[in-house]
């Protein structure tokens, strides 16, 4: 594919194109090589031919509709009808860090029942204009947004989350969280934050609802590994690469709140903890039991300088 300006895309991107006579290109691809910023590559699996028509091309969407929109503010909803469906509102006045809740109902921007707590979802450690490398990771359900908020540190990407998990309960209407930094404008991702460390800390962490469904949002912990129990720890610490095969392994990780609640839609962890600089870089293809996971950079502690790397499972069937 030839564009008629710098494209700004990524091997790995998922994109859609549309607007073409011949059917066979009218559909969502994964681009596989980008030769210049004019230019990229991706498969077809029938027979070649000439593109004709007024043809475009952008990154695909996920599935989701924005139902309100205001001053710096929307309001966003999944599509798919078997899903929770419920809202998420995105305040993104603040200059560095953007102020989100989760909704069970809303009937305008500002307006709605069943609100969480505030959680927020930080654009960059200082005010200004300089860009951010960002990506996102989801389906029509469930995603999960990575920032880098520190431009010092490039491997230092929050992850924050809203969607729908899987919940252990069948028909669960409330499998629904949102996750992100407990408090404003921290410097790092892992400040006031358990997602990157997913160690099971609560803070900036909420469901819909508890295990009951009765009353509102309420705290949880992604937890990569289970909890020690009657004195058997089950999180040993392994280094990279592992001994066992010089690889790295991914965990899948449990939902919890006064119970398990369920897996997290389509998050994994890294088993093995990395010094300094060895982590894989961003949206790196890695294949596990027969799955294809895209990982990508997450440092654990600045000052213990050890970093690692969260996943996600291109398997349709770890996703909600």
């Amino acid at each position: 594919v030839t564009t008629s300006t710098d494209h700004g895309y990524n091997v790995g991107d998922g994109i859609k194109i549309e607007g073409a006579n011949e059917s066979v290109f009218n559909d969502e691809f994964e681009i596989i090589t980008v030769p210049t910023t004019t230019t990229f590559t991706f498969p077809l699996v029938t027979g070649l031919a000439s593109a004709t028509g007024t043809i475009t091309v952008k990154i695909a969407p996920l599935g989701w509709e924005r139902v309100y929109t205001g001053t710096n503010k929307s309001v966003y909803r999944s599509l798919d009808p078997v899903s929770t469906r419920l809202y998420l509102r995105v305040d993104d006045s603040p200059a560095r860090t953007a102020t989100v809740n989760m909704y069970e109902t809303m009937d305008s921007i500002d307006t709605g029942t069943g609100k969480s707590p505030n959680v927020y979802w930080s654009k960059s450690s200082v005010a200004s204009t300089a860009a951010h490398q960002w990506h996102i990771v989801g389906n029509r359900k469930t995603f999960y947004l990575m920032i880098e908020i520190n431009l010092s540190v490039p491997s230092n990407l929050g992850i924050y989350y809203f969607g729908d998990y899987k919940s252990f309960r069948a028909n669960d209407p409330w499998a629904c969280g949102i996750g992100g930094h407990s408090t404003t404008d921290p410097a790092y991702s892992y400040s006031s934050i358990s997602m990157t460390q997913s160690n099971g800390t609560t803070t900036g962490l909420y469901l819909a609802r508890g295990p009951s469904w009765l009353g509102g949002a309420v705290s949880f912990a992604f937890y990569g590994v289970s909890r020690s129990i009657y004195g058997f720890t089950t999180s040993p610490v392994s280094n990279f690469p592992s001994a066992s095969d010089n690889s790295l392994h991914f965990a899948p990780i449990y939902v919890f709140d006064t119970a398990w609640r369920g897996l997290a839609s389509g998050y994994f962890m890294s088993l093995e903890q990395m010094p300094f600089g060895l982590a894989y870089p961003n949206k790196t293809k890695f294949i596990q039991d027969g799955k294809t996971f895209v990982i990508f950079r997450a440092v654990g502690s600045l000052a213990a300088g050890l970093f690692g790397n969260f996943a996600f499972s291109l398997y349709e069937g770890d996703w909600a």
